[in-house]
């Protein structure tokens, strides 16, 4: 009876251990779209902020007012493209780097707790702050097109 549940108890532990294995499979690949959708959502939306506040000056805030908010917007979403390009790069070599940290604990386990991956928090900061320079762009580029709104 010992040897029947000890079997039981192992062919138990290793599906549990592969349906982990699976889920944690999956939460990475989407974890990887995500990042991807992100990094290209906030490249294209800086991208095509500027290039409307431009239109938005040329054909209907000839002279405009308050140009400091729309200055300010236009570099605010170019820092937010360089951000995220810098992003993509440390990314990168995160990606290599946590590769080299699990060949490293696989072959000398007893080590694993001395390694770290800073260029993933790098990353991480690099991305929170190309979100937020976008979000403050748009604040200060909604301010300039309040104040040159035809009409007023």
């Amino acid at each position: 009876m010992t040897e029947h549940k000890t079997k039981a108890d192992n062919t138990k532990q290793a599906l549990g251990y592969s349906t982990y294995l699976d889920e944690r499979k999956s939460l990475i690949t989407t974890e990887l779209d995500v990042s991807s959708r992100f990094d290209k959502s906030v490249l294209t939306l800086s991208g095509g902020s500027l290039f409307l506040s431009m239109t938005f000056v040329k054909e209907i805030a000839k002279t405009p007012n308050l140009t400091c908010m729309l200055l300010l917007a236009w570099l605010l979403f170019a820092l937010a493209i360089c951000l995220m390009l810098v992003s993509l790069l440390t990314s990168q070599s995160a990606l290599r780097r946590q590769r080299k940290i699990l060949d490293d604990n696989l072959a000398t386990p007893e080590a694993s707790a001395t390694h770290r991956n800073q260029l993933g928090v790098v990353t991480h900061w690099l991305n929170v702050s190309s979100i937020i320079a976008f979000i403050v762009g748009v604040v200060c580029l909604s301010l300039f097109v309040a104040a040159n709104l035809p009409g007023k």
